[in-house]
C-alpha cells in the first residue's frame, strides 16, 4: 500500500505538498485521504480559477483530464466530438485541463501564420524511432533547414517537368477503367463495378512512384504491392499514438505487444525505401525525379543541408503517405459529392467539353489548361472545405505565455488545436455551410467563399510543401474521370460512405467506394 501510494504522490505537482505527503506515506490511510483531497481541490481550482477557466468547456473534461484516446473511440471519430463542442460552446473551447481548440478564423491565422506556434507534442509520436522529418519535427530550426533542402523538388518549374509522369499514371488509370468496362460488356453487363476509392489510392501511389523514385509501383496494373495496406495500417497506428501520451504507449506496448504497434511504424516501408536508394546509388545514374534532388543534397556546401541515406528514407516515407492518401481521398470525396449533385457534375462536364471537344480521339489533358478552369477548381475547393484532410485539427503548443485573439491569456505549454473543419463549416463564414455548392468559389457568387476561413493546406511556415503537386494531380485525375466516363453509385457503397474516420487523413472507414461505370460516347 505504501509503495503504491508513493507512486501516486510522485505524479502530483512538485512542491512542498508533494514532499510532505511523501515523507509521511507510511501513514497510508491518512495520507491517502490527504492525497485525494489535494487532487480534488487542485482540480476544482483548475476548473473554476485556473488560467483556462474563462474558456468554456465541460466540467468532466477539465476535471479528469482524460487522454485524447478516450474521446477517439471508435478510433478516428474524435473530430465528431470536437465539432459538437464548438457548436455548443463557440469558437474557443477548453477540451482538457491543458488543451483548447479554436475555430475562429482570425485566431487560427494568428496561431498558424502570424505567430507561427510550434507543432504540439503529438507529432513526436509520429517519429519512427525518434527520427525527425519535415512533417513531424517540433524543432523550428530543423524544419527551416530541411524545408530549404527539399523545396526545389516542389517548385512550379520542377513540377512542370514531372507532369508527363503524372499524366502517364493517369493514363493507366483511364485504361484500367476502360478495360473493366470492356470486360463487363463481354459478360453482357451494362456497366463495370469499380472500387474508385481503392483505384484512386493505387493511382496516387503510382504517381508518387513515378515522380519521386522514377519507377512505378504498378498498383493500377496488378494491385499486388504491399504498400497500400502498409500505409493504411500506419495511419491507424499513428492516429493511436497521436492520441495518447508516450507513457501510456509504453505501458500498452509492454503488455499488448502483439496487438498494438503503438510506438512504431511498419518497418517494411523503411526497408523498401532503403532498397530503392541503394539501387540508385549503385547505378550511378542521374534521373529526373524527387529522389535525385534529395541525393544531390549529400554534396551540399553546408553540412546541415546534407541528407544521409536514413534522412532520405524517412523523408520519402513522408512523401509516400502525404502524396497518396491525401490527394486520392480528396478526389474520392469529390466524386461522391458530384454523384450526390448531378447538376454540379453536368456543369463540370460542360466546362471540360468546352476546352477539350469530344471528337472521338484520346485526349491528354494539359495542366496549363486545367488550372484556369473556374468550375473544376471550385469543385475541388468545395470538396476540401467540407472534407478537409486534417479533419482532426492542427495542434500547436504555446512556447511562451500567450495572448490569443487579444483577450485570452494562455500559459506556456498549452496545446491549441486549430479546428479547420469547424471553421470551414461555420455558418457565419459560410452560408449553408454543410451544402456542397461549388458556385461559392466563382466570381460574382451570391454566397462568396470566405477565403480567410479556408485552410486546406494549413498556413504559415508549416503549410503543405506539396500543395502545387497536389493541385496538379487532383486536376488531372478528376478531369480525366469525369470527361471519359459516366458513373452511378452502388447503394451499398453509399451507405459505407456515411461512416467516416479521421486517422492522419480523413477517409471512409471501409476504405472502399464502388461505382457503376460506362464510357461516355
Amino acid at each position: 500500500m505504501e509503495n503504491q501510494l508513493i507512486k501516486i504522490i510522485d505524479r502530483l505537482p512538485d512542491g512542498v505538498v508533494r514532499q510532505f505527503l511523501k515523507r509521511n506515506a507510511k501513514y497510508s490511510s491518512a495520507v491517502a485521504i490527504l492525497v485525494a483531497g489535494y487532487f480534488v481541490t487542485s482540480r476544482l481550482y483548475r476548473v473554476y480559477f485556473g488560467p483556462l477557466s474563462k474558456i468554456p468547456g465541460t466540467f468532466f473534461d477539465t476535471f479528469f483530464d482524460m487522454p485524447f484516446l478516450y474521446y477517439n473511440l471508435p478510433l478516428g471519430t474524435r473530430y465528431k466530438r470536437m465539432i459538437g463542442l464548438h457548436q455548443k460552446y463557440g469558437r474557443v473551447v477548453r477540451t482538457t485541463g491543458h488543451t483548447i481548440t479554436i475555430s475562429d478564423k482570425d485566431m487560427i491565422k494568428q496561431v498558424l501564420h502570424d505567430d507561427d506556434l510550434p507543432k504540439a507534442w503529438a507529432y513526436k509520436n509520429l517519429q519512427l524511432e525518434g527520427h525527425q522529418t519535415m512533417f513531424n519535427t517540433l524543432d523550428k530550426d530543423f524544419h527551416k533547414t530541411r524545408r530549404r533542402v527539399v523545396s526545389p523538388a516542389f517548385s512550379v518549374k520542377y513540377l512542370a517537368a514531372l507532369e508527363h509522369l503524372i499524366s502517364d499514371s493517369v493514363g493507366e488509370f483511364v485504361q484500367h477503367i476502360n478495360s473493366a468496362v470492356d470486360t463487363a460488356h463481354l459478360h453482357n453487363q451494362p456497366s463495370a463495378e469499380v472500387d474508385m476509392w481503392r483505384l484512386l489510392q493505387f493511382t496516387a501511389l503510382d504517381v508518387i512512384g513515378a515522380t519521386a523514385f522514377d519507377q512505378s509501383f504498378n498498383m493500377v496494373k496488378d494491385g499486388s504491392h504491399p504498400l497500400p495496406a502498409t500505409i493504411t495500417r500506419n495511419l491507424t497506428n499513428a492516429a493511436f499514438t497521436g492520441a495518447v501520451s508516450n507513457e501510456l504507449i509504453n505501458v500498452a506496448s509492454e503488455y499488448f505487444e502483439d496487438l498494438l504497434y503503438c510506438n512504431r511504424q511498419d518497418q517494411s516501408q523503411f526497408w523498401f525505401m532503403v532498397g530503392i536508394i541503394e539501387e540508385r546509388l549503385k547505378s550511378g545514374k542521374r534521373k529526373n525525379d524527387i529522389l535525385q534532388i534529395l541525393i544531390d543534397s549529400q554534396n551540399a556546401e553546408l553540412k546541415n543541408d546534407r541528407l544521409n541515406n536514413e534522412d532520405i528514407v524517412h523523408e520519402n516515407i513522408l512523401f509516400l503517405i502525404a502524396g497518396s492518401e491525401t490527394t486520392s481521398n480528396t478526389i474520392g470525396f469529390a466524386i461522391i459529392h458530384l454523384l450526390e449533385h448531378p447538376e454540379a457534375l453536368a456543369l463540370l462536364r460542360e466546362e471540360l467539353d468546352s476546352v477539350y471537344p469530344r471528337n472521338g480521339s484520346n485526349v491528354r489533358f494539359e495542366h496549363e489548361d486545367l488550372k484556369n478552369l473556374p468550375y473544376l477548381n471550385a469543385v475541388i475547393n468545395e470538396t476540401m472545405r467540407i472534407k478537409p484532410v486534417a479533419m482532426g485539427g492542427l495542434p500547436r503548443e504555446t512556447d511562451r505565455d500567450y495572448i490569443l485573439g487579444g483577450k485570452y491569456h494562455i500559459p506556456k505549454n498549452i496545446m491549441i488545436s486549430a479546428d479547420i473543419y469547424a471553421c470551414q463549416v461555420d455558418p457565419e463564414y459560410w452560408p449553408e455551410p454543410l451544402a456542397f455548392k461549388p458556385e461559392r468559389w466563382l466570381e460574382g457568387s451570391e454566397i462568396p467563399a470566405d477565403k480567410d476561413a479556408f485552410f486546406p493546406f494549413s498556413s504559415g511556415s508549416r503549410n503543405c510543401i506539396g500543395k502545387n503537386f497536389a493541385w496538379m494531380e487532383m486536376r488531372l485525375l478528376l478531369s480525366s474521370f469525369v470527361y471519359n466516363f459516366n458513373f452511378d453509385p452502388v447503394p451499398e457503397s453509399v451507405e459505407d460512405a456515411k461512416d467516416l474516420r479521421q486517422f492522419i487523413t480523413y477517409t471512409i472507414a471501409s476504405n472502399s467506394y464502388k461505382v457503376k461505370v460506362t464510357k461516355r460516347h
